[in-house]
């Protein structure tokens, strides 16, 4: 049986037969290999439903995102026509541009030698090779003899997938399909030869399509691994590359301001080719920014780690030779083969000088460091002499040669001079960019300070048609295959937005630059998230002096519905739900109020207008657009509406306004620091995860002094306690169970989005004319305990949180962030007590516990703060005793641990060891954020300095518990967690 939302009504009655199974989470049964899209397997296309969904208190356009790709690795649909698509405009696939032109894809480069004799193998699938139609998509045409189309051999072809070796692309494999994410799986192979004729595979490129169809953007997470050593000697130098032709507009030549923002701060700023390099800082991520020449939609391009090489050039300048030394739009930038005839009869020649016994040669370009595994960096080039048809490596351990970086020369030892030489210099040379611009920021940015200067590159001309660079350099070999020295991780985010307020420095010449305000919210969510520290943070205080007004703990959400008036008098917080005063809150609460109104993770206040008659969609508003919030009298705080609120707001009846309060420094110390609006479970639940949910509470409130204020059911309790609150939202009266909880289950396309509630505690014979306090929910914090198939709210987070379940790529738990792409240790459905580790079968990329008796259960942990704003604090195993362990973990310091957390670990998964039951044992296995993986340690590897950091960790849980007089309840918990690179 297969217990996937597409396949199976999950009807109360399925909810009895998994309480008979004591499984409290979801439980699939699917192949090891994720199954080929139905139709043709070469493209495919997917649509987001923000346009259609239930987010009112998102501050931004509620506009749908649609894509497209091919198997190949292009973000463009070349059946239906679709790429990077927003409304009417397509930034890839744009109708108005001839379909020549359409652009966007990657290109490699892979240096390395057999025998000590150099090899490079080269491909590209950009869907165009920009011949004309003639080089339009097609299959990879295999052993090209040139790059450019233009310049062809003999036996070369047109086409959009060229390379100089072999490449096999894979189909396109669907790994999940939920209601709000997608994800694919994608697989290029990229071989030396003819595969059977004496051709070896070199690389495998894997890349994930990463789909949030209620976000505006699209994820992709790749994956460059070295897949052979037979022949090859050494490392291979890649260069990787992404790129694409921007057309945000309607017209043949739809021009845009194009700029590189560089250095971005990000929560995952450690990647193991990047660190432990000190000398190169924190890793960040790269931005390049496009706003259409008519100011109204904006696009961007973001990448991490961060980029050896960028460019954003005008696309007529590619074609038509300007820009001097740029680049070409179907090769890479960086990697130079600097070639030297050293002419016995004339020596001393440009570049070259004799001194002595020594030839020194200067290279022509500068050479630039790049990462060559396991954090080091360097700018050594690699030395070759051509003997015969070959050119063979010189290595610089014989001493033949030695490098000197100052002066950029490679120096040759004790040469002879009897024969003519020629010397091949493979080295990488800094491209960075058209125009250097000396910029200054604008305001509403948190990751700048206002007017501070900082260094930008934008196209040669502007407005123009911008092609955009963005190329990795590294070096892959097996010397460290467990800190992933064979295979290199890298991210790109593409996304389009209407503009809002994005200032380009070349913008009538003003030399001034801002990102707009909803590509920050975007980005923040993907680089810097909401995450298990900022749940459990050590500290409750908000920041006052933080530019984004961000808040993590200590917070309280309320509710507060009334007539529409100019003056709205925020009193939810002074009243209980039957309207009577409680003056407690007063002087020790605080209305919240974010410098800046609608920024990610801000707990921005709320004003929404609806009318009586439920006609119109509910109306947000902006501040200070449409009003202002200001405190009138000391702990008195008001919405003031815009002067002309009877003519703008006529049609509307009654306001609700969603707002959150802090605690006063002085306080007393009973008072709760913050709370949890809900804790949540299934209507259908079983009584392990109550006696969990207990715990959980309980854990709270032990370490964090930290209240949860409501408890509640997913669904209503139709038959035995319909007044008992729920969370989920009801969309219609006609099923049984859940399935009234869903969108639309009835129609060919089912639709199974789930929604929270906006509130508890309206009466339904409430008429807008008094004023009410309810309880919130969207927008509120929301603790939820057991798993999907048995809870709702589960169910709903599913979709956002970074180990989901449901896919259709096994049983379990599966990660994107994960770096093992093809072999996890499996325990299966199978496993029992006796089994040793080593035993157990690998072919398998997720962690599951499908049976009760196993030796192992799983079960995660995790956050996410919706573009409502609601946060979630997930907490679910694989069976329900899996689930109750979890929460008891939790209990015993688990939560505390989470504090001293590595920043970006959104899910924690959580291997329970039932072998000796009294206690268990836990070990954390993963720590995973959205798009990569680390120990949770501030280490990427089981470095010394993870065993410090992580000694450290257990110290201060141990401090807080002694000073709280919780010793007795801690319980052991071992970190496993790493990066875990596929073998």
């Amino acid at each position: 049986m297969k217990l996937t939302r597409k396949y199976v009504r999950l009807s109360q009655a399925i909810t009895i037969l998994m309480m008979i199974l004591l499984v409290s989470s979801g439980l699939t049964v699917n192949a090891s290999t994720p199954p080929v899209i139905p139709g043709d397997e070469e493209y495919h296309s997917d649509y987001g439903v923000l346009h259609s969904d239930t987010y009112v208190l998102y501050p931004y356009e509620k506009m749908s995102l649609d894509i497209g790709f091919s198997k190949y690795g292009e973000m463009i649909d070349g059946n239906s026509g679709q790429g990077l698509k927003y409304g009417d405009v397509d930034a890839f696939a744009n109708a108005a541009v001839p379909e020549s032109q359409w652009s966007h894809g990657w290109v490699i480069d892979i240096h390395y030698t057999v025998n000590n004799k150099l090899r490079n193998v080269w491909a590209y699938a950009l869907y165009t090779d920009f011949s004309g139609p003639t080089g339009i998509g097609g299959n990879w045409r295999q052993k090209q003899t040139k790059i450019v189309a233009g310049g062809m051999g003999p036996d070369d072809m047109y086409g959009g997938r060229r390379t100089s070796g072999y490449a096999a692309s894979d189909p396109i494999r669907l790994v999940y399909d939920g209601p709000r994410k997608a994800i694919y799986l994608l697989k290029t192979t990229i071989y030396d030869d003819w595969p059977g004729v004496g051709g070896n595979a070199l690389v495998e490129i894997t890349t994930q399509v990463v789909f949030n169809k209620v976000k505006k953007y699209v994820m992709e997470i790749k994956d460059i691994k070295r897949i052979t050593d037979e022949k090859v000697q050494g490392p291979m130098q890649i260069e990787y590359s992404q790129r694409g032709e921007w057309d945000i507009g309607k017209e043949s030549a739809s021009e845009s301001y194009a700029e590189f923002y560089n250095d971005l701060p990000t929560k995952y700023y450690k990647h193991p080719f990047y660190y432990p390099a000190e000398e190169q800082g924190p890793v960040t991520f790269d931005l390049c920014q496009m706003i259409d020449k008519d100011e109204e939609f904006v696009g961007f391009a973001a990448f991490w780690p961060p980029l050896i090489s960028k460019w954003v050039t005008n696309l007529d300048s590619l074609s038509t030779g300007q820009g001097g030394d740029r680049p070409d739009i179907l090769s890479t930038m960086e990697t130079y083969e600097h070639m030297v005839h050293i002419n016995s009869q004339n020596p001393q020649q440009t570049g070259v000088t004799i001194v002595g016994d020594n030839c020194e040669i200067k290279l022509p370009k500068e050479a630039i460091e790049y990462p060559r595994g396991a954090g080091e960096w360097s700018d050594e080039p690699w030395v070759f002499r051509k003997q015969g048809d070959d050119y063979i490596r010189i290595w610089s351990q014989t001493g033949a040669w030695s490098w000197d970086p100052i002066a950029n020369k490679v120096i040759l030892h004790e040469w002879s001079w009897e024969y003519e030489d020629n010397i091949c210099i493979v080295f990488k040379r800094e491209m960075m960019g058209e125009i250097e611009h000396h910029s200054y920021a604008l305001e509403c940015m948190p990751m700048f300070q206002e007017g501070e200067g900082y260094t930008t590159y934008g196209m040669l001309q502007e407005p123009k048609v911008p092609y955009v660079f963005a190329e990795w350099d590294f070096d892959l070999d097996y010397d460290k295959p467990e800190n992933s020295t064979h295979q290199f991780r890298c991210v790109s985010v593409y996304g389009l937005t209407d503009n809002h307020n994005a200032v380009d420095p070349d913008m009538d010449d003003n030399g001034y630059f801002r990102i707009d305000k909803e590509v920050i919210y975007q980005l923040e969510e993907v680089f810097n998230p909401w995450d298990l520290k900022d749940a459990a943070r050590q500290f409750h205080q908000m920041d006052d002096n933080n530019e984004n007004g961000d808040m993590y703990d200590g917070s309280f959400r309320w509710a507060q519905k009334g007539p529409i008036d100019r003056m709205i008098y925020l009193q939810s917080h002074l009243h209980d739900k039957y309207g009577g005063e409680h003056d407690t809150l007063l002087l020790n609460h605080t209305v919240w109020k974010a410098s800046k109104w609608g920024y990610y993770c801000n707990e921005s206040e709320k004003v929404l207008l609806y009318d009586s008659d439920e006609t119109l969609e509910p109306l947000l508003l902006e501040r200070p657009v449409d009003y202002q919030l200001v405190e009138q009298d000391p702990g008195m705080w008001v919405v003031r509406l815009d002067s002309d609120w009877e003519t703008d707001y006529a049609d509307y009846d009654y306001y609700k306004v969603l707002y959150t309060t802090k605690l006063n420094n002085e306080a007393p110390h009973w008072f709760h620091n913050g709370r949890w609006e809900w804790l949540v479970m299934g209507e259908s639940s079983l009584a392990s995860d109550s006696l969990g949910a207990g715990m959980v509470s309980a854990t709270w409130a032990d370490w964090k002094n930290r209240e949860t204020w409501l408890t509640g059911l997913d669904i209503e309790a139709e038959g035995w306690g319909p007044a008992i609150p729920h969370v989920m939202r009801r969309f219609n009266d006609m099923y049984e169970g859940k399935d009234d909880f869903y969108y639309d289950i009835e129609t060919g396309d089912s639709d199974y989005r789930t929604a929270f509630r906006d509130d508890w505690c309206t009466s339904d014979t409430w008429d807008g004319t008094t004023t009410i306090y309810p309880y919130a929910v969207s927008s509120s914090n929301i603790m939820v305990v057991g798993g999907p198939i048995v809870n709702l709210a589960a169910e709903y987070f599913n979709d956002y949180t970074d180990a989901l379940i449901y896919t259709e790529y096994g049983d379990g738990y599966y990660a994107p962030g994960c770096w093992a792409r093809t072999t996890q240790p499996s325990l299966g459905s199978l496993t029992h007590r006796e089994t040793p580790m080593d035993m157990l079968p690998k072919d398998e990329l997720w962690y599951n516990s499908a049976c009760v008796g196993d030796d192992y259960g799983y079960a995660i942990v995790s956050t996410y703060k919706d573009i409502n704003g609601t946060t979630g604090f997930i907490v679910y195993g694989y069976t329900a005793e899996d689930t109750y362990y979890t929460c008891y973990a939790l209990r015993g310091g688990g939560l505390a641990l989470l504090q001293f957390m590595q920043e970006g670990v959104t899910t924690i998964l959580l291997e329970i060891d039932y072998r000796e039951l009294h206690p268990v044992k836990f070990h954390i296995k993963e720590c995973l954020g959205p798009f990569t993986e680390c120990t949770g340690a501030d280490t990427n590897f089981k470095t010394p300095d993870y065993y410090e950091s992580l000694y450290m960790d257990r110290w201060m849980v141990y401090q807080d518990a002694d000073f709280l007089g919780l010793t007795y309840k801690l319980v052991e918990i071992d970190y496993c967690a790493q990066i875990h690179p596929d073998p």
